[in-house]
């Protein structure tokens, strides 16, 4: 492929291989056949990539979004993905004359998104008729020794375990210290999440109520990745549920330390202000209460 038609985006340290396939023209099983060849050659700052991004034109919609694991699977949602598109799709003309806070609209996965531009912050919107949600505690054996693991289930369009480190069962439970790539591994091949397995999110409270940090080992990469924007928002819906909390946006705080935000657009109608700290959120009300989710964050272009 010519690498002249390759760019390499990063989205809150999520690293991407983007390619504007209206140049080449090519079938969506030749990125699947070489999806690790596209993320592991030619990368700036010798590195590679944890996805491939494809950008297509759109007879409905501003354009078409492909995305691949370096192992070659697609099929899922990428909120990272997503929003670097949106920066590609801007810079390559699909949208003419755009102006910042002007809606783009694209399918990706078979499901119809928007986002916006303002300024250098990229945000997508997400719908929540598919959001899915459930606590689930499983046990894992990790060198040996058998943990107890509370987390949650969630599925925004891809799915994701959810564990709060301090409730980590034996386990060091400061997130810096965490071993996410053995723990991950384990957990994403546990038996309750098989066939496909699951991404495993790590988040812990800062003492800032708006501030958290987050840690996620992906599926596909098959190791803990620099950020993930769909681990950000069920990060943040388990936030929610758990501790009441919707002042927006939460600010999440990745392991490239490029923040991401989630806001949880609620329905007025739903939940009032005094409702904040003693509301009793099942995960039906979590997910009717919130009309709309929005994930923003920075795209930088890699030279």
């Amino acid at each position: 492929m010519d690498t002249q038609k390759i760019t390499y985006l990063s989205g809150s340290g999520n690293i991407f291989t983007a390619v504007d396939n209206s140049f080449l023209n090519e079938p969506k099983e030749f990125y699947a056949q070489n999806s690790v060849k596209l993320t592991q050659e030619n990368i700036p700052l010798n590195r590679n990539t944890e996805g491939v991004i494809v950008l297509n034109p759109s007879l409905n919609y501003d354009f078409e979004v492909w995305f691949f694991n370096p192992d070659g699977s697609s099929g899922m949602m990428c909120g990272n993905g997503g929003r670097s598109a949106i920066y590609l799709a801007i810079k390559n003309g699909y949208v003419p004359n755009y102006k910042d806070n002007t809606a783009v609209s694209f399918e990706m996965n078979g499901k119809i998104y928007s986002g916006q531009k303002n300024n250098d912050i990229y945000s997508i919107y997400f719908p929540t008729n598919a959001i899915y949600l459930q606590e689930k505690d499983i046990e894992i054996v990790v060198d040996g020794k058998t943990f107890l693991v509370k987390g949650s289930y969630v599925d925004v369009g891809t799915d994701h375990y959810v564990i709060e480190t301090k409730i980590l069962d034996n386990t060091d439970t400061d997130i810096d210290k965490i071993d996410v790539d053995k723990i991950g591994a384990v957990v994403r091949n546990h038996h309750e999440f098989q066939p496909r397995g699951t991404n495993v999110n790590f988040f812990a409270k800062t003492q800032e109520s708006n501030v958290v940090r987050l840690r996620t080992y992906e599926r596909g990469v098959e190791k803990e990745t620099g950020a993930c924007g769909t681990g950000a928002i069920s990060t943040a819906l388990v936030y929610f549920q758990k501790y009441k909390y919707i002042s927006n946006p939460l600010k999440i705080i990745p392991t490239s330390y490029s923040p991401l935000f989630v806001d949880l657009c609620l329905n007025k109608n739903r939940i009032d202000d005094d409702l904040k700290t003693d509301f009793n959120l099942t995960n039906n009300d979590l997910i009717e209460a919130i009309e709309n989710i929005v994930l923003s964050g920075f795209v930088d272009e890699l030279k």
